[in-house]
Formats: C-alpha cells, structure tokens, sequence
C-alpha cells in the first residue's frame, strides 16, 4: 500500500517541465515515502512515453481516462430537468 497518492491531471511522467518537474523533484527527494500516481487523461492517445524515469518509490501509476465513458442518452435527456430544478433549490 502507498503511503500517497498524488491525483495528476495530464502531467507527470508524460509532460516535461512545469507541474511534472516539481512532481518528480518531490518524489525522488524523499525515498522513504511510496507514491502511486492516478493520471487523468483525455484519452489514451495522450498517453504518450514517459518523459521522466519512474522512481522505484512509486508503486503504481494508473491512468484514468475522461472521454471514455459514456453516458447514455436517455439518461442524459430524461432527467436534466429533474437535475437542473434540483441544484436550482440550493441556488
């Protein structure tokens, strides 16, 4: 089990710079602490290679994907009203 998970949106270990080199700093600087990383992603295309070598202190990575799922239609127009109207009571 990790000791942290860090909650990534489309940055490490896929994208030099920025976010993913503060991301990678961190991890590599304290190796006592195991990490797994959930990466939110468009789709699996922008899963190119990892631009950073993985520490061995990061147990897993799992890539989660937005436009994977799908919501259904009916779902979708059947109860947007009965949605709308409810958030519109805490409005």
């Amino acid at each position: 089990m990790s000791d942290v998970c860090l909650v990534l949106e489309g940055t490490y270990p896929y994208v030099a710079g920025g976010v993913s080199s503060w991301v990678h700093q961190m991890i590599t600087g304290m190796p006592n602490i195991k990490f797994s990383i959930l990466s939110i992603m468009p789709t699996p295309q922008d899963t190119k290679e990892e631009r950073y070598t993985v520490p061995g202190n990061v147990e897993s990575i799992v890539n989660v994907y937005v436009h994977d799922h799908r919501f259904k239609t009916k779902l979708i127009t059947r109860k947007t009203k009965r949605l709308f109207e409810f958030f519109e009571m805490f409005y």
